[in-house]
């Protein structure tokens, strides 16, 4: 090869390597791209830019645990409280900061905040929700947990017309709003939320709901009332006083009930016309399976039913499953996953 021409080729090369594409990106694709990262990641990807995009991405996603460094040894509690007050001060200041450049007017497809320390107090959350709700939220979700602070979500969050997603996690405080006003949301996941029967009753009514999914929560009287529900998911739920549960949705496809929360004789159900997908699991039945007989009575169109993860079923137990389950009915599949079967 003429050396002339493999040093022309070695040039080409080493310009084609220092091209910044980045750079090229049009706005809106590196928009989308920042998208999906959290927000410090975003920031700090675009001080590596030539612009400034980060304060334009439509999705804030805010975690506490970004900011805990885990490389240290901690010797006492005083340098443990030391050490939790300094990356909340950093935490605070950066969601602060955030707030105060990013550009209001810019609505916001995704709004994540997770805290979940102990040992802190966020007591600057109340705030940053009341903004959010300004920027006419798609999609909220709020995992916070700390034991030395009381928070509560404010109204401001029940009334944001725009939300048509939200999922709270709250350490087992309690919600209540005073007024319930979100005529968008489709979706609502709850965990570990003490519920008064007033607050499920505005919840379960809301003119858009499809999906609802409550995980250990607190429940008391109880009443999950919906014309618009399809799709309910019960995971670990206790009901403080009986009876338990009311259950009252007609337009219901799918419903999941994953531990000790229904119980034969407390809990009240509707006729399930259009449930076509039933699966329970992770409580313990009784050897006559009354719930499950319950819920086929009250489902004649169910196609689909699961059973798993029952406690100590024995030869017995089976036998009264197998014989509620051949009575004609309109189901097209049984999936069984029974653990602890055992002959007696």
């Amino acid at each position: 090869m003429d050396p002339t021409e493999s040093r022309t080729k070695k040039r080409r090369k080493i310009a084609h390597a220092n091209v910044d594409r980045i750079s090229e990106m049009s706005d809106n694709l590196l928009i989308l791209i920042l998208s999906s990262l959290s927000t410090k990641e975003a920031v700090q990807t675009s001080l590596l830019a030539k612009r400034n995009l980060w304060a334009a991405v439509p999705v804030l996603d805010f975690d506490f645990d970004e900011f805990c460094l885990d490389d240290y040894t901690i010797e006492n509690l005083e340098e443990y409280e030391e050490k939790i007050c300094e990356y909340e001060e950093k935490f605070t200041n950066f969601v602060d900061g955030v707030f105060e450049r990013r550009d209001p007017s810019i609505h916001l497809d995704s709004f994540k905040l997770k805290w979940n320390e102990a040992e802190s107090s966020p007591d600057r959350a109340p705030a940053w929700l009341d903004t959010v709700a300004k920027s006419k939220p798609k999609c909220l979700s709020v995992h916070i947990y700390t034991e030395n602070y009381y928070f509560e979500v404010p109204d401001s969050i029940f009334s944001c017309e725009s939300l048509q997603e939200m999922e709270l996690q709250l350490g087992f405080e309690a919600i209540s709003p005073s007024s319930v006003n979100l005529p968008c949301l489709k979706k609502l996941t709850l965990n570990t939320i003490d519920i008064a029967d007033e607050v499920m009753q505005k919840l379960s009514a809301l003119p858009a709901l499809e999906e609802m999914v409550l995980s250990n929560c607190h429940l008391y009287t109880c009443d999950i009332s919906s014309g618009t529900l399809k799709r309910l998911v019960l995971d670990g739920c206790h009901n403080e006083i009986e009876p338990a549960i009311t259950i009252s949705t007609p337009s219901l496809l799918y419903l999941e009930q994953m531990k000790d929360v229904l119980e034969e004789g407390t809990t009240k159900f509707s006729t399930f016309n259009n449930l076509k997908t039933l699966k329970i699991g992770e409580w313990c039945m009784t050897c006559e399976f009354d719930v499950v007989a319950c819920f086929l009575f009250h489902a004649r169109n169910l196609e689909k039913l699961t059973l798993l993860h029952c406690q100590e079923r024995n030869k017995e137990s089976l036998s009264n499953l197998i014989n509620l389950l051949e009575r004609p009915r309109k189901i097209w599949t049984v999936d069984f996953r029974l653990d602890g079967l055992y002959p007696p």
